[in-house]
């Protein structure tokens, strides 16, 4: 992660925030909601050195990030010759994909599966060209997102552009040899999983990354011991 940027650890209120991101989630969610040892773990976030760091606990309101500068600004006219200045919003997407490269370059038995807030298997974005590489894992009406060591900047990027949504939530999980029962490749990026596998996955979660600051930037908690 750049230099300009800062790990924050935070306190038990920002466990309570994980909870109620969770209980909004679908299948994994509830799962993850389930783990005697949410308490334990530890949350951090990272933002760039010049956040207000006053706002920090206000998880759910944003303004923690500076304000883009002008040049990013974009002006539009209406025919009526309404004026409208759109701000991006400033986020710290980036960092989050070095941080996802940085987990699945440790071990072949590394992967991080997002949970899609609104996708269904029967969406046809699924199954359009610019889709049909992203390895997709489905649970009746639920769809998650895979990746995989060696996965490039590129794929990273393009799966979390498909994941986000108004509720972001990711897991790094450590597979145990026993539990490698995704095998998906460039021939076979679909799979349906089982209720069970879905189970151990959230068992065998050591991060959860949920969304905080109005899309701004993300929680990050840790799982604590073996």
């Amino acid at each position: 992660m750049s230099d300009a940027y800062k790990e924050i650890t935070l306190g038990p209120e920002a466990v309570d925030y994980i909870r109620d991101r969770l209980a909004e989630g679908k299948t994994l969610a509830k799962f993850l909601l389930d783990r005697g040892d949410l308490g334990k773990g530890k949350v951090t976030t990272f933002l760039p050195s010049n956040a207000d760091l006053n706002r920090i606990n206000n998880f759910s309101r944003g303004g923690v990030l500076p304000a883009p500068p002008p040049e990013t600004h974009r002006h539009y006219t209406a025919p009526d010759g309404t004026r409208t200045v759109m701000v991006p919003v400033p986020n710290t997407s980036t960092q989050l994909a070095v941080l996802i490269q940085g987990f699945l370059r440790q071990g072949d038995a590394r992967i991080w599966l997002f949970e899609s807030a609104v996708a269904k298997p029967t969406h046809g974005f699924l199954s359009t060209p610019n889709a049909k590489d992203l390895r997709v894992l489905t649970l009746n009406e639920d769809v998650y997102f895979l990746l995989k060591e060696n996965d490039d900047r590129e794929m990273i990027d393009k799966t979390l552009r498909y994941a986000k949504s108004y509720l972001v939530l990711g897991v790094l999980v450590h597979l145990s040899d026993k539990d490698k029962f995704l095998p998906l490749d460039e021939d076979s990026p679909r799979k349906e999983l089982t209720l069970d596998e879905l189970k151990v996955l959230a068992e065998a979660t050591e991060k959860i990354i949920v969304g905080a600051y109005d899309g701004e930037g993300y929680l990050i908690w840790s799982r604590n011991g073996p």
